[in-house]
């Protein structure tokens, strides 16, 4: 596929900015103090043209972005790809003294039979924290831990 074609499937999208609210026009008489103190101090405008745009998601009536949010960014992305490796069950141990493991996310003592193991970081972690780190996190803890400071 050629890289001009590439570029044309990609969606263009934009993150809401806040802007300083202009000065009202001292010929306009506000509705509140003498001062004129308006109730917004900021607006949400579209990253590209400025207009005013009142919640994200949304598509800017002027230009026509995608306007979005980080937090609905990372959901989209985490949604689509799979970010936390599967878990699989520890082998079991022959000796009595690892019948049971400690837990990597809550530190609870578990059953050993009941411990999952990240397939990329080899993390051990109970049934529960493991499928709240696969369904909800979708992101490894422990794989982050290891690509942000890599052991010396």
């Amino acid at each position: 596929m050629s890289p001009s074609k590439k570029r044309s499937m990609l969606t263009p999208f934009g993150v809401g900015k806040l802007l300083p609210a202009p000065p009202l026009p001292q010929s306009i008489p506000s509705s509140g103090d003498a001062q004129g103190s308006r109730t917004a101090e900021v607006y949400l405008a579209c990253s590209r043209c400025r207009f005013p745009i009142s919640a994200v998601p949304t598509t800017c009536p002027l230009c026509h972005l995608l306007i979005t949010c980080p937090p609905l960014l990372h959901t989209a992305f985490a949604e689509y790809h799979a970010l936390a490796p599967p878990c699989e069950a520890l082998e079991p141990s022959e000796n009595p003294a690892d019948q049971t493991a400690k837990c990597s996310a809550c530190h609870n003592t578990v059953a050993r039979h009941l411990m999952r193991a990240c397939t990329g970081c080899r993390t051990q972690r109970c049934e529960s924290c493991c499928a709240f780190v696969t369904n909800v996190l979708r992101v490894c803890t422990g794989c982050v831990r290891a690509y942000i400071a890599p052991p010396f």
